[in-house]
């Protein structure tokens, strides 16, 4: 599966702790109530992946296959700084519009951090080695939080793993689950099927149902790949067996908890009131659509700020939170441009993996981590989300750079 060409350098060794660190700064700050913990933690290595990059003697360029979308997400943070600065010096909001955006640089700049050191198979493989980790940690802390008692709703059995909300976590064990299914194809069947199942009875514990969602829809464009799409004259047993593996740990996880406890989750889609669907979401993304039609034209344009999305919801439902979707958040926060800008973004990062549709099952790996990356950016919301974007964005750049060497490696025969 990977090429050896050289030992992972110190420095990449040193990056492939960051996933799981990150969430061991999440659990400090939920358990021992070390709030300002992830911002610090976060500062500190924001200012560690600009030395970095600051390190690099020799100019080096990004690797082709995510050049655009590297270049794309730069104009991306920088139109989103010029937002914050103007909506703290007119509109006189407070500095935490600007504070919000480092969660977004600090992703953004280990992401690109990683697509500069990033040299070799071998530094991929180490780098995913770390994301695996993180993911199995992170599956293990949701189970022994079930047995702990520390559900987060009244009606289900559930557990958020330590961290203050599962949102971000569903995410992380999701498309752990499938990256553990294809990373550790070589190992033996129990240690790959074992981390399958630690991600995937993590993520059903978190009763978070954009994740699970995510999950459902990335599964079955694995299956619908590997039954029609795939032109290769041996289908992948990898697919198969990951099918097998969802279906039984799914029915399994019903049949042991009840199918009234599983459903008792959704039974907000039956209330009277349409604003409690989706735990108030479409309460929040109707405001936001409704607010946004009757902004003025420089509000529609360029946004009202981070602050200024707090302030409506404050408003509107009596607290200070995100709309929780990347779309009205981004559309809403920094107007029409900084909305086409995002959508350009994806659709960007979605051409760089569709350029190797003719390739294996690796192809069809990494567009299932894009799908759930895409729908809970939708769903949920994932731009102020730090750890899981860095997550995101290291797993997809790993696989591209794999693919891309199979390319090369085709060319040169």
């Amino acid at each position: 599966m990977y090429k050896q060409k050289n030992k992972p350098s110190g420095i990449i060794i040193l990056l492939s702790y960051i996933p799981f660190l990150d969430l061991v700064a999440g659990q400090f700050y939920t358990i021992f109530g070390l709030d300002s913990l992830p911002q610090i933690f976060h500062g500190l290595l924001l200012i560690f992946f600009i030395f970095l990059i600051l390190l690099i003697k020799k100019r080096k360029a990004m690797p082709l296959f995510i050049g655009n979308t590297v270049n794309i997400s730069l104009l991306l943070l920088s139109y989103m700084v010029i937002v914050a600065i103007f909506s703290i010096a007119a509109r006189e909001h407070s500095i935490s519009n600007f504070r919000s955006l480092l969660q977004v640089a600090y992703w953004l700049f280990g992401w690109w951090t990683m697509s500069l050191y990033i040299s070799s198979d071998d530094d991929c493989r180490c780098l995913l080695n770390g994301l695996c980790v993180a993911a199995i940690y992170g599956g293990v802390s949701v189970i022994v939080s079930v047995f702990l008692g520390t559900s987060k709703y009244d009606d289900v059995i559930s557990g958020t793993g330590g961290m203050a909300t599962a949102k971000s976590l569903g995410g992380i064990l999701g498309s752990g689950a499938i990256l553990c299914l294809w990373h550790l194809r070589n190992r033996i069947f129990l240690v790959r099927f074992g981390s399958i199942i630690i991600c995937l009875v993590g993520l059903l514990f978190t009763f978070q149902r954009a994740g699970q969602i995510a999950v459902l829809v990335a599964s079955l464009w694995l299956f619908v790949w590997n039954s029609i799409m795939n032109k290769s004259s041996k289908k992948s047993k990898l697919i198969y067996e990951y099918t097998i593996i969802i279906l039984v740990s799914s029915i399994l996880f019903i049949f042991t908890l009840g199918i009234q406890m599983f459903t008792s989750r959704w039974d907000d889609f039956s209330r009277d009131d349409p604003n409690k669907y989706g735990s108030g979401r479409y309460g929040f993304w109707s405001a936001s659509i409704n607010h946004y039609l009757n902004e003025p034209w420089d509000d529609i344009t360029f946004g009202i700020g981070y602050e200024g999305v707090k302030d409506l919801m404050e408003k509107e439902f009596g607290t200070r939170l995100h709309t929780h979707s990347d779309l009205t958040d981004i559309l809403l926060m920094f107007g029409f441009i900084g909305f086409c800008m995002w959508i350009i973004f994806l659709v960007s990062l979605y051409r760089s993996i569709k350029r190797y549709k003719k390739m294996d099952d690796t192809y069809a790996i990494c567009m299932s981590i894009f799908i759930i990356f895409t729908i809970q950016s939708c769903l949920t919301g994932q731009i102020y989300g730090p750890h899981i974007m860095f997550y995101y964005m290291i797993t997809l750049t790993c696989i591209l750079f794999i693919l891309q060497q199979k390319v090369d490696s085709k060319y040169n025969e």
